[in-house]
């Protein structure tokens, strides 16, 4: 084990919070977070569409406007925007989640 509970009784000391499984979903939260990013920043290009962006009323012709705009406006990179922040997000949620799911 990579962390090791000695007193299972008392949820609010620091081994507890310090806890495998809520280190293990924060690596789970920060991975999936960094494979899902691009899917993320399509639909949000998609919900809130820039003013030179023209969709149409095909839904599976906009996703591939949308990826080719971003590409074109911030090369490859432009489809992992905000990454860090989503990492964080997601890596903190699920380290707190089942750090508590364990300890309750």
């Amino acid at each position: 084990m990579l962390f090791n509970n000695k007193n299972k009784t008392d949820i609010f000391s620091i081994s507890t919070m310090i806890s495998e499984k809520g280190f293990y979903g924060l690596i789970s939260g920060v991975f999936t977070t960094s494979i899902l990013q691009p899917f993320e920043t399509v639909k949000m290009t998609l919900m809130l569409p820039p003013k030179d962006l023209v969709l149409t009323n095909n839904s599976i012709k906009n996703i591939g406007l949308a990826i080719k705009y971003i590409i074109k406006v911030n090369d490859i990179k432009g489809l992992y925007k905000g990454l860090f922040a989503a990492s964080t997000k997601a890596g903190l949620g699920c380290y707190i989640y089942f750090t508590l799911l364990r300890a309750l």
